[in-house]
């Protein structure tokens, strides 16, 4: 006597059509399209003045530090 059980018959999905393979490879070049496109894009900065507003914070800070504090003051 045999303990294996038979195993009732799977459906198989059926084998890759010409579609499958040109719907795959219309999503890859899809794809890479839409990379390409993102990857050349040029940044576009909302504020113009972001450097001046980073540098204009950069030439306060010695200025400051060179004053005397106020607690220092006597």
């Amino acid at each position: 006597m045999t303990a294996v059980a038979q195993t009732p018959e799977v459906a198989r999905p059926a084998a890759r059509t010409g579609w499958d393979v040109a719907e795959a490879c219309l999503a890859a070049t899809a794809f890479a399209v839409l990379c390409v496109l993102v990857l050349r894009a040029v940044p576009y900065l909302p504020e113009p003045d972001d450097y001046a507003y980073r540098a204009s914070i950069v030439a306060w800070r010695p200025a400051a530090l060179a004053e005397p504090s106020a607690s220092g003051r006597r």
